[in-house]
């Protein structure tokens, strides 16, 4: 179990932009469900597989039911990881393009709901050092619009399909919770939706979080805002 407080940071508003986004603050309540496994029971000294099923719920109204984990293979020659969720949460949405997204108090309301799933393949090069590809399928769909008027004729839901490549680096002795040691990924992909908004490129890096003990049984971790949130977040486990 945990609880997560997140205060969103403002971001700028560019042209050609669809602009929504979520409440200012909130107070949340997670849950996860843990599993270990093991491929290769010859090599006991390798970190286990794991499997976890998580939640969290919201005072915004936003929930996420979702599974993750990592397998790895025979002497961890190979890992393949997955992450699959659906999470909802209530919006406001100021319409496409800057001149709508600048006029703060003319908005509608709407649900979005969204699921997405990403598979990671990858081999080791060198120790604890891995080359890998990833797939990605996300689905958006916007629901319940106050006002229909501000999709100006699109459509209410996306699907976009996205492929890339990553480099990790990877010396926890504990996938999911790791005690020492640490994990960093640097990561490119290229998205399409297969619509006249079809393409884009990312290039991301990122470092698993360092958790803080606070008493016997519990830490803290605060992580800043990146490529997918916009949102510092304070979880406490």
């Amino acid at each position: 179990m945990y609880t997560a407080i997140s205060q969103k940071q403002t971001r700028r508003k560019k042209p050609n932009d669809s602009i929504s986004r979520l409440s200012a603050d909130k107070l949340g309540l997670g849950l996860v469900a843990s599993g270990l496994y093991r491929v290769d029971r010859e090599h006991l000294t390798l970190p286990p597989s794991n499997i976890s099923f998580y939640g969290d719920v919201t005072t915004t109204g936003f929930y996420l039911l979702g599974i993750r984990g990592t397998t790895i293979f025979k002497e961890d020659k190979y890992r393949l990881g997955i992450n699959f969720y659906f999470f909802s949460f209530p919006s406001k949405y100021w319409g496409i393009g800057y001149t709508n997204g600048n006029q703060k108090d003319h908005y509608t309301t709407y649900k979005r709901l969204e699921k997405q799933i990403r598979v990671d393949f990858s081999r080791r090069l060198f120790p604890n050092t891995y080359l890998g590809v990833t797939g990605l399928f996300r689905h958006v769909n916007g629901k319940d619009f106050k006002d229909p008027g501000f999709l100006d004729g699109e459509k209410a839901n996306i699907a976009t399909q996205g492929f890339g490549l990553f480099l990790t680096y990877d010396s926890r002795d504990f996938l999911p919770n790791p005690s020492t040691s640490s994990f960093s990924r640097i990561s490119g992909e290229t998205n399409s939706n297969g619509q006249k908004y079809s393409s884009g490129n990312t290039i991301s890096c990122g470092k698993e979080p360092f958790w803080h003990p606070i008493c016997r049984g519990h830490s803290i971790t605060v992580i800043p805002p990146g490529v997918w949130s916009p949102y510092w977040e304070v979880l406490i486990r």
